[in-house]
């Protein structure tokens, strides 16, 4: 009867211990919340600055490299086959005020090897998983020694699209059909109207317009 209640009071003490040993590492194992945190789940995609969710924002914005050449001619000619042939369609070119803009274009995905228009591979990892296009800009400028300075930006944005509910099985077809969202919701919590679907820059590609810069320096050279 005494080896029995010892063995008792030894499992006791036994699972006592094991369960004190599993909080313990508990407490090294979890991690730590600091302040007021704020759920995902409840902030919509741009939650930004207001300021930084317009293009002038990221368009003024100090460039990061810039082309000189002597003759305005052979620098516009570079800088618009520069665009071309990394895929971009010309918007506007206005030859007269040395502004040059393409056309947005949907950003290459992983599997598309071919094409050139993302240099990053972080840019690239981001473009596979979302739908992002970019817009490249060039400002070419005469200089005080009577030359001239071409200097390219690329703006990125990201493709945005409410929530759209499926009530019925035929509806599913027309889930990403974008003829069926040209409507508005209100966002009942700030009095606002969201565009069923919009664009939105989330910054500027500096790999891109680092080597445009470099593609507008070759083809000068080419041209000399």
């Amino acid at each position: 009867m005494k080896n029995a209640e010892t063995r008792r009071r030894s499992g006791v003490s036994a699972r006592g211990w094991a369960i004190a040993v599993c909080i313990a590492l508990s407490q090294f194992t979890t991690g730590c919340i600091v302040g007021k945190q704020r759920p995902a789940a409840t902030q919509p995609a741009t939650a930004i600055d207001t300021e930084q969710g317009k293009p002038a924002y990221w368009w003024d914005k100090p460039p990061v490299t810039h082309i000189t050449a002597r003759k305005f001619d052979a620098l516009w000619n570079a800088c618009r086959d520069a665009v071309r042939a990394r895929g971009f369609t010309s918007d506007r070119l206005d030859y007269r005020d040395g502004v040059l803009t393409t056309l947005p274009l949907v950003s290459k995905s992983a599997y598309e090897f071919w094409r050139s228009d993302v240099i990053d591979p972080a840019d690239l990892a981001d473009s596979s998983l979302s739908t992002i296009h970019r817009i490249v800009r060039f400002d070419l400028k005469k200089l005080a020694n009577g030359g001239y300075q071409a200097t390219p930006k690329v703006l990125i944005e990201r493709f945005s699209m409410i929530q759209r509910r499926i009530t019925s099985v035929d509806q599913y077809r027309d889930i990403f059909s974008l003829t069926q969202l040209d409507v508005t919701r209100a966002n009942e919590e700030y009095g606002e109207v969201i565009p069923a679907y919009y664009w939105y820059p989330i910054g500027r590609d500096y790999a891109l317009e680092r080597q445009l810069a470099q593609d507008v320096r070759e083809r000068l050279g080419r041209r000399l």
